[in-house]
């Protein structure tokens, strides 16, 4: 069975592949019928680990093209911001929403804006295919993809030195009012990687910065928090808060912190707050061997995810708990049904069982097959195979 889903995995990622290079995010459910810029910088770089390189650099030609043929209007956005042409105060306002905009979480497949109801400014997006393009230049050595993808990386990178601080919805299409620690994560990690590859002081500098953000602001209790506090320094909080408070849901953990260590680096894994991260995503979410989003998960009563499953598995084989990360392979593996399609969520264990029968009578079951589901767990295997070579 498990070399089958390895087969299986990669062959639904190629089926679904459109024809422009862009990954479909799930086949069968309908909401999902786009390319997430975070889900396919993950799902090239589970092709790339086992030699589909072709597949991967379709993908990231076709967000060269996406961008590019849909960067008009910011153009002009980012001039205006930059006091290069003077508009009254509510233009300046619009006009640094339209940057915001231009930065959008996902497109249809043949590269067009999506204006359906889900929030479309989730910036961690272009955090991640920056780390992604960067993992598939240095794996591949094709230069050539490099040099068509280097207007492209600076256009972005100069988006996100406008707007990183502000709000945003977070990875998981959430809270746009608030200012997300993994969405910093994403956006340090990818610009420090570019940066490097391109030489660019700028972008190094501003990974840093946004670095410097997450640690002063990002950290609650001697860990990362979910959400950002400007009123935070470090550990200490306001004097108005009760000190026999239970955290709030902003200083809850979420298991998308995991991405601090693994992939990104923000945080070493010997870290004092990344160790404390990861034991209270093990704690606090990890229950009967699935992984939660979050303690408060509402989405279809809050179920266990299979791609932070894998994710906590390849944070285990990064710190060498290899117990700990076969445990997370078995599980999702245990997930895959007859045709080995793996679902994003299973429905066991909820956070709030009510809730679940709303959201399928609204939008049917949770989604299934998930491409990213299945890029997450041959990430998984393939660290695990290479680590078992290295004994």
């Amino acid at each position: 069975m498990h070399d089958t889903l390895v087969d299986a995995s990669i062959s639904l990622i190629r089926n679904n592949q459109h024809a422009s290079g862009a990954y479909i995010a799930s086949p069968s459910f309908p909401t999902y019928a786009y390319c997430w810029l975070r889900d396919g910088a993950y799902i090239a770089h589970a092709m790339d680990l086992y030699g589909e390189h072709e597949s991967a650099k379709a993908f990231f030609r076709w967000v060269n093209a996406t961008i590019s043929s849909n960067r008009v209007g910011a153009e002009r956005s980012l001039r205006i911001v930059e006091g290069a042409e003077p508009e009254g105060l509510g233009r300046h306002i619009q006009s640094v929403e339209q940057v915001r905009q231009s930065l959008r979480a996902r497109w249809t497949l043949d590269g067009r804006r999506d204006d359906s109801e889900w929030p479309n400014y989730q910036p961690d997006g272009y955090g991640a295919w920056l780390w992604g393009l960067d993992e598939h230049i240095e794996r591949t050595g094709d230069l050539g993809l490099w040099e068509e993808s280097r207007e492209t990386v600076e256009y972005v990178v100069e988006c996100i030195s406008k707007v990183w601080s502000a709000p945003s919805s977070d990875c998981w299409e959430e809270y746009p009012d608030r200012v997300h620690t993994s969405t910093l994560i994403c956006m340090a990690g990818g610009l420090e990687r570019i940066g490097r590859r391109a030489h660019d002081g700028r972008a190094l500098s501003l990974a840093g910065a946004i670095k410097e953000y997450i640690l002063c602001h990002g950290v609650f209790d001697g860990r990362l928090a979910k959400f950002c506090n400007h009123e935070r320094h470090g550990d200490q909080w306001p004097p108005k808060r009760c000190a026999h408070a239970g955290p709030s849901i902003g200083d809850s953990v979420d298991a998308s912190l995991l991405w601090a260590a693994v992939p990104y680096g923000v945080l070493d894994l010997a870290d004092p707050r990344m160790v404390g991260t990861a034991m209270a995503i093990d704690r606090g979410l990890a229950r009967g061997g699935g992984v939660r989003r979050y303690a408060a998960d509402t989405y279809y009563g809050g179920g266990q995810w299979l791609l932070l499953t894998a994710w906590l598995g390849w944070y285990y084989c990064r710190t060498g708990e290899m117990g700990k990360a076969l445990a997370c392979l078995r599980w999702v593996e245990n997930e895959a049904a007859e045709d080995c399609c793996l679902p994003e969520q299973v429905s066991r264990d909820l956070v709030d069982p009510v809730l679940y029968q709303p959201w399928v009578a609204c939008w049917g079951p949770p989604a299934n097959p998930l491409l990213w589901s299945h890029a997450m767990y041959l990430i998984l295997r393939r660290e695990l195979d290479d680590r078992a070579r290295e004994v």
